[in-house]
Formats: structure tokens, sequence, C-alpha cells
């Protein structure tokens, strides 16, 4: 086939890589070739979130403000959520509690001696923003300027107003 310009030679091959990597879910979404779902359908799967206190969520909000974190891997587009502390009790509990995330060991002490550590991590997407709506009302300015750059199009809830005793009367 003999191209006029190299534009549209250029155009001919992304249209030709759209078409080789990716074909259409059983619900009638684009999806990767490779994989049998879409995204969409797949997130389908995950186990509902447990149902959580208003003092549940104030504790788990507590432990990731002070040793959670939000962050992107690698330039993905796909962020998490984790925890990371040498307390094995406090992370099994976090897990108890919510009912999501994955618990790994790492006992591999790195260069500074550092004391073999478990990690809770949130992975799936219907998940982490599940606890991200939850907790965000109890988070502080740095940790909300953070899932913000995270999840651009995230709708912030109403915010705690501090008033605790409504929270203890119910």
């Amino acid at each position: 086939m003999a191209y006029r310009n190299s534009e549209q030679r250029r155009q001919y091959m992304y249209d030709w890589a759209q078409r080789t990597k990716y074909d259409s879910c059983e619900c009638g979404n684009r999806k990767a070739k490779k994989s049998r779902r879409c995204a969409q359908c797949r997130s389908q799967d995950y186990p509902p979130p447990r149902q959580v206190t208003d003092a549940e969520i104030a504790w788990i909000a507590g432990i990731l403000e002070g040793e959670g974190c939000w962050t992107r891997h690698n330039g993905r587009t796909d962020w998490s959520v984790s925890v990371r502390m040498t307390d094995q009790d406090i992370i099994e509990r976090l897990q108890a509690i919510t009912g999501i995330g994955r618990l790994t060991f790492d006992g591999t002490p790195s260069k500074r001696a550092r004391k073999p550590a478990w990690v809770w991590g949130v992975y799936a997407r219907p998940h982490r923003e599940w606890l991200t709506v939850k907790v965000w009302p109890w988070l502080g300015v740095r940790r909300r300027t953070r899932i913000c750059e995270l999840w651009p199009d995230f709708q912030a809830p109403q915010t705690f107003s501090g008033d605790v005793s409504a929270l203890q009367a119910g």
C-alpha cells in the first residue's frame, strides 16, 4: 500500500495497533485482547468490604495518617494504599476490620538494619476508593493533597465537623 505522506502511514499503524491490542468484552466495553474481561467486569469479582463503625473508621484513619501511604508505582496510572509497620497485630486488625487488602511479610532487613515488618496493601480499585472515601474526613491536609494528586476526579465527601460527642452518642 502506498502512502501519500507519513501522517497517513502513522494513522494506519495506530489503527492497526488498536485493532490488534483490543477487542470487546461480553458487556460491550473495550478490553485488552489477552484479558478475558474488561476492568469493570473484573471489579465485580472483589468481595465487598465489611461494614465498619464510625469508631473503626476513625481508628483506621489514625493508622493511615501515621503509618499509611497513598502511592503510585513505577509510573503506572493505578495507585494503592498501604501500611508498613513492625506490629503484626495492628496490621492483622486492619484487614480483619475492613475485610479487604493483602497482608505480606517483609522479613528482609535493609542496609539500615530495619526490623522485619508486615505490610497491609489495598490494590483493588473498588477497595482503595472505598477506603479513601471512608477515611477522608479524618485525614490531614498533606494526605488529602496526595490523594487528589493520585485521584484527580475525586469528589471529596463532607468533612468531619470535629464534634466527637455526636460520634459517642451514635
